[in-house]
């Protein structure tokens, strides 16, 4: 018995599905309805087996990108927090740029010093070669019309003398010194007398000499400088009176005054450029001692 001829079997299989494929190609190009109609139900048969497929995957998709786009990601990230921070450093330089105008313009319009010249300094930091905490430095120096003695004030009140000056720098004695005396008159009573520093209280300057025990000395009272035969003109704001205290022996008074400038934040300064060889000498003309807030006065100033 012959075996049947398996090779020409296999052609003809293949013939058939060959002439098949391209009969269905030709129905799908024609747009043959029955064909489209089936392609139809098969997408909607696998669908849900396709969406089930993607949503088993896509962790695994994520982690794959995540594992090659790792670096990608850094850098971008990078490339933010350097934009944010530049964007912030942008608006700090602004807001302090924006201040120091501010308080440059206060500087330039201080009323209490009538018709004296002045010119506004930067505080540079400590005396160079100096440990004493009662000095500072400022950028401004014989150049600019200055010279030893000359007062120094900010809108707030007084806050020192020049005690050494060179040509683009000087030195600044702060009124909180112990060594540092000024002649300051009260605006009620309208005593006289000698104040000097508190040492390291800087809020607070000292009057012991020259108060009368019979004078009237109230709380709140304004403290200036007295001018006459005084290194510093008249009219320059002190501070406040926040106690007052019987002398040694019960001769005179102790007054204790807040003073209007804050030490320890001084970024401008204006240096009063007075002749002390000139004195103001007629209380008539002295100039008003510019007004200090209440505000200043916060607490009770200890001895």
């Amino acid at each position: 018995m012959a075996l049947p001829n398996r090779g020409g079997r296999t052609r003809y299989t293949l013939i058939v599905l060959v002439l098949s494929a391209v009969t269905l190609l030709t129905l799908d190009f024609r747009g043959f309805g029955p064909l489209e109609s089936a392609q139809t139900g098969l997408r909607n048969i696998l669908a849900p087996a396709q969406e089930g497929a993607s949503a088993l995957f896509e962790p695994l998709t994520n982690v794959w990108k995540g594992a090659f786009d790792y670096d990608d990601v850094v850098a971008e990230n990078a490339r933010l927090a350097e934009e944010l921070a530049q964007i912030k450093g942008n608006t700090t330089a602004e807001a302090i740029a924006r201040a120091e105008l501010e308080e440059l313009a206060k500087q330039l319009d201080l009323e209490f010093l009538g018709d004296n010249e002045r010119v506004v300094a930067r505080v540079v930091g400590g005396a160079v070669g100096n440990f004493n905490s009662y000095t500072v430095d400022i950028d401004k120096g014989s150049a600019d019309g200055m010279a030893e003695g000359m007062p120094v004030v900010t809108g707030a009140g007084l806050v020192g003398q020049l005690v050494r000056v060179d040509r683009d720098r000087s030195t600044l004695q702060l009124v909180s010194d112990p060594d540092f005396n000024v002649a300051v008159k009260l605006s009620t009573s309208r005593d006289v007398g000698i104040g000097h520093g508190n040492g390291s209280d800087d809020r607070t300057l000292i009057i012991d000499s020259g108060i009368e025990a019979e004078s009237v000395v109230s709380v709140g009272d304004t403290v200036s400088t007295a001018g006459g035969a005084s290194r510093f003109p008249a009219g320059l704001p002190i501070g406040l009176v926040t106690d007052v205290q019987a002398g040694e022996a019960a001769l005179g008074q102790r007054v204790i005054v807040n003073l209007g400038a804050n030490l320890d934040r001084l970024d401008f300064v204006t240096v009063v450029l007075y002749d002390p060889e000139a004195p103001d000498t007629d209380d008539a003309t002295d100039p008003p001692a510019a007004e200090i807030p209440p505000a200043t006065v916060t607490e009770e100033a200890g001895s």
